[in-house]
């Protein structure tokens, strides 16, 4: 197990900039500029060599003074941490998706795509092997070899199929109703189908001050503001400036100040669940099943100490 001295500097300290303060991830410049795309990468180092993802996600298990084990024999494979909590042990593989946005030209990229390589191949017979074992595995995402920064609806779309939005339409009439949001094909874990990862995590370098004097106000705000129109949407955005503005003007809002947390997106099709209180810090998110008018969703329902009733 390599020493803290013997870990890269890379990410060491997350004091970085980023935009919106709580949007991007820890992504070295270094890495950026050398990387290539490559569709066959699997996202992660060779056998005993540390990644700036896995640098990452170590930074965040010493803050939590959460005990690991680095590379463990799991089942015949090596998962790159072994964490020993309170309900037992949990395995956690780091995937790293090499994703470029395209420069001096337009093009398209599907970010879902360059996660779910993660969801197959190598490492998901590294999730069997742990399922096998009786142990739970959480494939944690780090942006750290990306030109963006995943987001957890970039990861639900991975994990459960493209997002779409779904209408109902009446030939008859010509009238349409609206059924919202909702995922369709490409989906990596079904009810069926790659049940032995119990979560997919996002390792997220954010800013805590940032969330708990803008984003915290505005989602009490939200339901106010409707943003069905260019006007609408123009107008929200203005509020949300003035919030992070009055923030900085109280001194609640530190621009420099950073933490790292895990944004879990459980799998409600596992042989094997993950505990919500696996890993849930002062600043970690839990995403899952939820009700929203008596219909079942898949959405955030706990973050850090606050936390919504959670449907049975």
């Amino acid at each position: 197990m390599p020493t803290s001295s013997e870990w890269p500097a890379t990410c060491r300290d997350p004091g970085l900039p980023e935009e919106n303060f709580g949007a991007s991830q820890c992504r070295p410049e270094a890495n950026l500029l050398t990387m290539e795309l490559d569709e066959s990468d699997p996202g992660g180092p060779d056998l005993g060599e540390v990644s700036p993802g896995e640098e990452l996600l170590r930074i965040y298990l010493d803050s939590r003074e959460l005990p690991y084990e680095y590379e463990a024999v799991v089942g015949g494979r090596n998962p790159d941490f072994l964490v020993s909590l309170p309900a037992g042990r949990v395995a956690l593989e780091v995937h790293e998706p090499k994703l470029k946005l395209p420069v001096g030209r337009v093009g398209q990229f599907s970010s879902p795509q360059a996660v779910r390589r993660g969801l197959q191949g190598r490492k998901y017979k590294q999730a069997k092997a742990t399922h096998l074992e009786g142990l739970p595995y959480v494939l944690v995402i780090a942006s750290t070899r990306s030109d963006i920064g995943y987001e957890p609806l970039m990861v639900a779309s991975a994990m459960f199929g493209d997002l779409q939005h779904t209408m109902r339409l009446d030939l008859a009439t010509g009238s349409a109703e609206d059924l919202g949001p909702s995922f369709g094909g490409g989906g990596r874990l079904q009810s069926q189908r790659n049940r032995a990862i119990s979560a997919v995590a996002l390792v997220q370098v954010f800013n805590p001050t940032y969330v708990s004097a803008v984003q915290e106000p505005w989602r009490r705000e939200r339901d106010s503001w409707p943003v069905t129109t260019s006007d609408e949407v123009i107008a929200a955005s203005i509020r949300v400036q003035q919030l992070v503005e009055d923030a900085a003007r109280r001194g609640d809002l530190m621009p420099d100040a950073r933490a790292i947390r895990l944004v879990v997106l459980h799998n409600p099709h596992a042989h094997i669940p993950l505990l919500v209180e696996a890993f849930g810090g002062p600043h970690d998110v839990q995403w899952g099943l939820i009700l929203i008018d008596d219909a079942a969703n898949y959405g955030e329902y706990l973050s850090g100490v606050r936390a919504r009733e959670v449907p049975d």
